[in-house]
């Protein structure tokens, strides 16, 4: 049935067992259906997206901004700590972080607008930037200064920690990289992120790819779920999906890759 896309469709479409398993799985009933249900499918699961598919490289690159700023300290491995003017200060959570505001403004057009165009923040020596933390604002400022991941700041992503705060710096440094149209860094924390996805935290970064748009993301999140070899992961991945906010969802997109198999 697995390996039939004819079989798969006559039995999840036309025999409506696609709305069974649903409806079992968005009840409320904590009966044994359902944690049948739910063993079933981390079991089918594992089958169609580990079993038959060869893993995909993920070939991270990182690409430094470059500008030409000349430094008798460039050498360095942390550009933004060697800069010795900080004219410039950002208050995230009560923490005051500063930088340079020439390199901020020849390292991003957006940085350019709002530090030298008729924004406010023009005008200003310190700048408040809610909704973010402080690791992800550091973050973003060592990249604008031209930092590699020879600096200690950009490097703390390649380590291979996968760590819940691990995964949380990441998503916060996304968004903020989404947010000011860093489309380089964004897309090496992209794929930083991949491999970083396991079947527990995949709700959670399923839900900024489906908030971001990220079609892909949201595949490998939902694949994830089912790439554990022990069984209890894939049941806790299953279940923290199913009582988040995007159940509805991720039951669509599964259903979805098991009939295209």
């Amino acid at each position: 049935l697995i390996r039939n896309t004819g079989l798969t469709k006559h039995y999840f479409m036309k025999q409506k067992f696609m709305e069974t398993i649903l409806q079992q799985l968005t009840s409320d009933d904590s009966s044994s259906f359902r944690e049948a249900f739910i063993e079933a499918l981390c079991f089918t699961g594992h089958i169609v997206f580990m079993s038959h598919e060869a893993p995909e490289k993920n070939n991270i690159k990182f690409t430094p901004v470059t500008f030409d700023i000349n430094s008798a300290t460039s050498a360095n491995r942390c550009k933004f700590e060697s800069v010795e003017c900080k004219n410039i200060s950002f208050c995230v959570q009560d923490t005051i972080i500063s930088a340079n505001r020439d390199v901020l403004a020849q390292g991003s057009d957006l940085f350019k607008a709002m530090l030298e165009g008729h924004y406010s923040e023009s005008k200003r020596e310190e700048i408040d930037v809610a909704n973010t933390t402080p690791f992800a604002v550091r973050y973003i400022l060592h990249y604008l200064h031209g930092c590699d991941l020879s600096c200690e700041v950009l490097n703390s992503f390649s380590k291979g920690k996968k760590s819940d705060d691990a995964l949380c710096d990441i998503l916060d440094t996304a968004v903020l990289s989404h947010r000011y149209m860093l489309s380089d860094l964004l897309d090496y924390l992209l794929n930083v992120l991949k491999d970083m996805i396991s079947p527990e935290t995949a709700c959670h970064v399923f839900h900024f790819a489906l908030t971001y748009d990220y079609p892909d993301l949201v595949v490998n999140c939902v694949k994830m779920v089912f790439s554990s070899p022990l069984v209890a992961k894939r049941i806790t991945g299953f279940q923290n999906f199913l009582s988040g906010p995007n159940a509805e969802n991720f039951i669509n997109v599964l259903f979805d890759l098991f009939l295209e198999r």
